[in-house]
């Protein structure tokens, strides 16, 4: 690969689902100015010209003086103890970029009491960002700290190929940190066209928030190909509905978000959930893995008069996890889903420790959510399905069930606050799945 790094899954899937024109290029001035590059190396100097033989000193101060559209930082290998701002915009056709230098990983990291946001990237638009570690961060505040921040209003940013690990509250202190945060936080202007792909986060904590998160006034946001292991608390969350640092409760959706490609595993602690949708509309999860966590994927919404809408939740396989694998409209909250689509999907082993929260496959308060070619096989005895609260226009067909004693006259389905004992009688009394089948999942 001659030292070259190469981003994978996460970028690939944006590559696949874009299929915009593009306009005629502008005319180009005779003398346009060239684009710059600086280089950051641990035994460099800020006093230097920023040059590969006479590199900076600090990513920082590279960052103040690449301030022109198509300007790039590269950093060299090394432990960099700063928190960083990006100071200027990049251009449509030319970004602003801060990478590492080909073949490297260099470190930003908390470990000195920096910034309790180590890399910001506040109203600001046409940003690159790929190709470090960030962590060791201890949050000390309630407010969210962290590793990576894209905040406020802007377009067109991406962040790639980057570690972030042990991000963690300070002991006996209530604190949130954030591996990734992207958060619209202006109501007049959304922050859009943000793309956080081919991640790896791990060992990441928060004792009441998201380890990943799309919040507030955020539209068009691609959420690819990142993997995410041994975190506590919510991994991966699209929620509308917030503003920091007050909680003042806006009637805003995330919009127009595609979370596909990734992959999560074992996330636990108190309230842990894989990939959580809530207060928020036009979202597509698929082709994701959520394995041995505590809820796998709940679509839902926490805010009141905040509905989730247009959700498209296919081809995900949902594992292993304790809680409900998948739930769809939430028993405890009063908003509803409204419109979704549940599609080829494998549910499996979910809810053997389920506490009543809708075992391996729920639906809760929702309107019109279509329910097909799904495979849903239960760790137990518990319910295959399990719809409670109330709903109207849900439908269900094409579906392959199954449970531990592959017995369909002794599996139970819940419908509607009833329970069905055996495949035939839930069919026949309810009239739902009359294409599915009972057992031989998988072929």
């Amino acid at each position: 690969m001659n030292g070259v790094r190469t981003l994978g899954i996460g970028l690939a899937l944006i590559a696949a689902c874009s299929c915009s024109s593009h306009p005629l290029l502008p005319s180009i001035p005779n003398n346009p100015i060239p684009p710059r590059t600086y280089y950051v190396a641990p035994n460099g100097s800020n006093s230097n010209p920023g040059t590969l033989g006479r590199p900076f000193r600090t990513i920082q101060h590279g960052l103040d003086v690449a301030t022109r559209p198509g300007d790039a930082v590269v950093v060299r290998a090394g432990i960099y103890f700063e928190g960083i701002t990006f100071p200027a915009d990049g251009g449509a056709r030319n970004p602003i970029g801060l990478r590492a230098y080909p073949g490297e990983r260099p470190f930003i990291s908390g470990d000195k009491m920096t910034p309790q946001k180590l890399v910001r990237i506040f109203n600001r638009s046409h940003i690159r960002f790929s190709g470090f570690e960030v962590g060791r961060v201890t949050a000390t505040t309630p407010t969210q700290s962290g590793a990576i921040f894209v905040e406020g209003f802007g377009d067109d940013i991406e962040i790639a190929d980057t570690i972030v690990r042990d991000v963690k509250p300070a002991a006996h202190t209530y604190a949130n940190g954030r591996a990734i945060q992207v958060r619209g936080y202006d109501a007049s202007h959304a922050l859009t066209n943000v793309v956080v792909a081919d991640n790896e986060i791990d060992r990441c904590t928060v004792q009441d928030g998201n380890i990943l998160e799309v919040s507030g006034n955020a539209s068009h946001v691609r959420i690819v190909g990142n993997r995410m292991r041994d975190n506590r608390g919510i991994a991966l969350n699209v929620t509308g509905g917030t503003h920091p640092p007050r909680y003042v409760r806006w009637r805003l959706q995330v919009s127009n978000v595609l979370v596909a490609g990734n992959t999560v595993d074992s996330t636990s602690g108190a309230g842990a959930i894989g990939i959580y949708v809530q207060a928020s509309r036009s979202v597509e999860v698929r082709h994701n893995t959520v394995a041995r966590s505590g809820w796998g994927m709940y679509v839902t919404s926490e805010y009141p008069h905040v509905h989730s809408s247009d959700i498209t939740i296919a081809y995900n396989v949902i594992t292993d996890n304790a809680e409900a694998g998948l739930l769809v409209g939430s028993p405890f909250f009063p908003t509803t889903v409204l419109g979704a689509v549940v599609t080829g999907n494998t549910v499996l082993r979910n809810g053997a420790y389920e506490s009543g929260n809708g075992g391996n496959f729920g639906i809760g308060r929702a309107r019109n959510v279509a329910v097909r070619n799904n495979q849903l096989v239960a760790a137990d005895d518990q319910p295959l399905t399990y719809l409670g609260a109330p709903y109207t226009g849900v439908t269900l067909n094409e579906n392959c069930y199954d449970d531990a004693s592959h017995n369909s006259a002794g599996a139970r389905f819940q419908y509607a606050g009833q329970t069905y004992v055996g495949f035939k009688r839930y069919r026949s009394q309810t009239g739902e799945d009359r294409s599915s089948r009972f057992g031989g999942c998988g072929r």
